[in-house]
This record gives structure tokens, sequence and C-alpha cells, in this order.
């Protein structure tokens, strides 16, 4: 008797095709939150692009394994500096610290949470717009011939 409930167990087990799945990762893109930081480091709002008065300087965060995309250009008109806290903060270098194409640079994602500051250097009204971005797990599921 116990023979015949293993080989119907296997027969059946051999007769099911499995669907395997398979985790691709894919980019997603979404805006960055910007942070005030008076009284105390709060959400300050959730958009892509944020308004900046002359010499004005605004905090966005940036969380672990997430980075920061924006048009190159933005880097004429703004400085940037990113750090642990809005207090330790070291200053961005193009070369150095960011990777460029033509339409697009990218501060890289890294293994922990920053702070980013961003100070517009005109003497005018100016945008900053940019986005966050990560990679989310994509389950797809196969079947096995």
């Amino acid at each position: 008797m116990p023979y015949f409930i293993i080989a119907f167990i296997t027969l059946t087990l051999l007769a099911y095709k499995p669907a395997l799945a398979v985790q691709q990762e894919h980019a997603v893109l979404q805006p960055p939150i910007w942070l005030k930081t008076s009284p105390k480091l709060d959400v300050l709002a959730t958009t892509q692009e944020m308004q900046f008065d002359s010499y004005e300087h605004q905090y966005l965060w940036l969380p672990e394994g997430h980075w920061l995309e924006f048009n190159p250009e933005l880097f004429d008109k703004f400085i940037m500096s990113v750090g642990n806290t809005q207090y330790i903060q070291q200053r961005v270098q193009m070369d150095r610290d960011l990777l460029c194409l033509e339409k697009r640079c990218q501060l890289p994602a890294l293994g922990h949470n920053r702070v980013v500051a961003i100070q517009n250097r005109q003497n005018e009204r100016a945008e900053f717009s940019a986005q966050v971005g990560h990679y989310q797990p994509l389950l797809i599921a196969l079947n096995e011939p």
C-alpha cells in the first residue's frame, strides 16, 4: 500500500507542468521627496519640479538604493551637495560624482540614505526638475515545456 501512494504522488508530480518564476528588475522613476528643515526635518512636498528664488536652497531625500536623475544643464544653474544629514555635506562635482550622458546626469545609488542640498546660484528665479529612480523586482511566470 505505501508503494502505491508513493507511485501515485510521483506520477502526479511528473504530469504537473509547473510555472517557473523568473525575477527581473526594471527601473522605476518617481518624483523626489523635498524636505523642510525648520523647525525640524520633515516632508515638504513630493514633486518633480521645484521653484527656487535667487540664491535659495532646498533639500531632498534620497533613500538607500535610489539614484537622482536630472538634466545636466541644471548643474550650471544650481550648486549640489550631498551628505548623510543636512549639516554634513560634500559638494557634488560633475566629473567625480555624477554619471552623465548627453541629456541626463545621475547621482548614483548607494547603500545608505542621503540628503541632497540644492542651491540656486543665479540672481533670478529658477526651476529644478529631477526624478528619483530605483530598481523594483518584477516576477514573470514562464511555463516550462
